[in-house]
């Protein structure tokens, strides 16, 4: 399974967060599912709707943003509110 990079997160409310992902190209467009792995002890995978689709990270690797919108529900969505930038 291919990891995904917190690029940045924004606290908007206080359970909601917008978060900005680094992961591979893709032909989604926004308003699609991006199913995320929340943490080892949540399963199955969580979908995110795609709010926005930025550019490249860097010009060298294949990875675009990917921004989500979600609003911390249970134990899977709370921990993807405690990642910090620049982890997977």
């Amino acid at each position: 399974m291919a990891s995904m990079m917190v690029i940045d997160k924004e606290q908007l409310g206080p359970f909601t967060w917008r978060m900005m992902l680094a992961y591979g190209q893709t032909t989604a467009l926004p308003g699609q599912y991006l199913t995320i792995h929340c943490g080892e002890e949540t399963i199955p995978q969580r979908p995110f709707s795609i709010i926005n689709l930025g550019e490249n990270v860097k010009p060298d690797t294949d990875k675009i943003i990917y921004e989500i919108l979600f609003k911390i529900k249970g134990a899977g969505t709370r921990w993807l509110s405690e990642k910090n930038r620049r982890s997977s």
